[in-house]
């Protein structure tokens, strides 16, 4: 970190030009700025516009339901340019979640002498799979291509869906399935076997072996069918039953088994009492249909029922928080989020999500309903400056003004990218990241 005086006072010198100059050693970053200074600030500024402007034009013209107005359209080309912006320059593909360090994570960073900064600063594959889908939309392939950017530890449910698409194969991405995402897991063993065919090898043996597709797809049936069985309970204290919850320690989602919640909540609790709205991800890869009587039920819980409602009403629109008690948010009386190790009390409150509008909009496009309010509410949460947030302030303390962005990590890719991907499903009249060999596979009626 360096500082230097510079001759402004705000009367007689209220502007300057500064250069920072980039290069393998101190010769050769003072010729790079020394460069710029003579060309100029309009010379850089033009080249530095023509190329965002050209990457714009590189790609398709936007779609109807974003076009028609100035401000959305400025905003999807916005959101565009962010996702462009938080790639890897050298490798296509390789995105970070957010710019910016939110609450005490900078300063995490900073007091530990990290030479990294996590987490927003880190390449997640779930995070990817939201922002590649994004610019796949909007007709940037190479963002797309798993291969270049992907990370192949740890196995996130966006890996999973990505390598589907015939453009993206990469048998580097066709290990295990997930377990921790069974939605994901089962579009995998469904449309791995598919893939593989096509590509005719298997990924860590050679080629296929006879009968293991049906063996792949044995198990998806298996999962499939045990879903509910494992992650839905007919007697935690919510109506209506069964219901879907967050996290089952044990695969016994009617046992009071019992975990610490984690971000400052005083006490442990029982696996029923904590519902959130992952399960959507069951309809989304087509593992259930959108009228199933558990998914049903768990949308009732979880925006009426639950003992925090997640579904939260502001000037903006509808938005939802990420689950019961949760606690990744600033304080009551607007200071950072913080850990609290030392003494939990509930200090923090997470806020409501604008990206989990826009999957609740594209689960409404396949109940047949209409997404466009869920886009609207999205792009009300964008700042001056066109920046869609991680949360918005949901009426509780200390910002009564709910649906404007919090503190939280602003801008947040996948919020950009969920903004982008709405507007084509609206479009398409259906999301366009579902796995059509799964919802084929489980709703007969989906097949062509």
């Amino acid at each position: 970190m360096q500082g230097a005086r510079t001759a402004l006072d705000g009367i007689d010198a209220k502007d300057m030009t500064l250069a920072i100059g980039f290069g393998g050693d101190a010769t050769a970053a003072t010729a790079a700025a020394t460069g710029s200074l003579a060309s100029g600030f309009a010379a850089a500024q033009t080249a530095y516009d023509s190329g965002w402007s050209s990457y714009l034009a590189s790609l398709k013209a936007p779609p109807a339901p974003v076009a028609g107005s100035a401000q959305t359209k400025r905003l999807y080309e916005q959101s565009l340019l962010v996702l462009a912006g938080l790639e890897d320059k050298a490798n296509r593909g390789a995105s970070i979640a957010a710019p910016n360090m939110p609450w005490i994570w900078g300063t995490l960073s900073l007091s530990d002498d990290k030479e990294t900064s996590d987490p927003y600063h880190l390449v997640w594959p779930r995070d990817f799979y939201h922002a590649a889908t994004a610019q796949k939309a909007a007709g940037d392939d190479a963002a797309a291509d798993p291969a270049r950017g992907l990370p192949v530890g740890g196995p996130e449910g966006g890996r999973l869906v990505l390598a589907e698409h015939p453009r993206r194969r990469d048998p580097r991405l066709e290990e295990p399935a997930a377990r921790r995402d069974l939605a994901a897991g089962r579009a995998r063993l469904v449309a791995g076997p598919h893939r593989r065919l096509g590509l005719g090898q298997h990924p860590r043996r050679g080629r296929l072996r006879d009968g293991e597709r049906p063996a792949y797809e044995a198990l998806a049936d298996d999962w499939q069918s045990k879903v509910d069985k494992w992650t839905a309970t007919n007697n935690g204290p919510y109506a209506p039953r069964p219901h879907y919850l967050r996290v089952t320690k044990d695969a016994k989602p009617n046992s009071g088994t019992m975990y610490t919640l984690g971000d400052n909540f005083p006490r442990q609790v029982d696996q029923r009492e904590i519902v959130d709205n992952s399960f959507l991800g069951l309809v989304l890869f087509g593992v259930k249909r959108w009228d199933d009587r558990t998914v049903l039920n768990s949308l009732k819980v979880g925006d009426e029922t639950s003992a925090e409602p997640l579904l939260v009403n502001t000037k903006n629109g509808q938005f939802w928080r990420r689950f019961t008690f949760d606690g990744y948010g600033e304080q009551a009386n607007g200071d950072d989020w913080d850990l609290f190790f030392d003494n939990p009390a509930r200090q923090t409150s997470g806020r409501a999500w604008p990206l989990l509008a826009g999957e609740r909009g594209e689960y409404e496009l396949i109940a047949g309903k209409d997404a466009t309010t869920r886009l609207k509410a999205i792009a009300g949460a964008a700042n001056d400056g066109m920046m869609l947030p991680e949360q918005v302030w949901d009426g509780r303390p200390p910002n009564e003004s709910s649906g404007e962005g919090t503190r939280s990590a602003t801008p947040l890719a996948w919020t950009h990218a969920q903004f982008v991907r709405l507007a084509w499903s609206i479009q398409a009249g259906k999301p366009i990241e579902r796995p059509s060999i799964v919802a084929c596979r489980y709703q007969k009626e989906l097949c062509g």
